[in-house]
């Protein structure tokens, strides 16, 4: 599934999608993390980014991207 798909089947609710996405992403989300945070604070907020995508699932904008996502939450750290 490309990116904008997976995002309109999570807005839709699809637990299959939601893990896909948390499959693809995670290493990477974890690595991009890992420039502004150390050791698992980086592990923290990408659990939170993919907590928060699934509980703000409706809400979602398929045009930002879970690094947006993501560097916001490092910031909050």
């Amino acid at each position: 599934m490309e990116p904008a798909e997976l995002i309109s089947a999570i807005r839709a609710g699809s637990r299959e999608a939601f893990d896909e996405m948390c499959g693809r992403y995670y290493a990477p989300l974890t690595a991009y993390a890992r420039l502004f945070l150390n050791g698992n604070w980086a592990q923290d907020v990408v659990q939170d980014v993919f907590v928060n995508v699934w509980v703000r699932r409706e809400a979602l904008d398929p045009g930002q991207s879970l690094y947006e996502i993501g560097r916001a939450s490092c910031r909050e750290r």
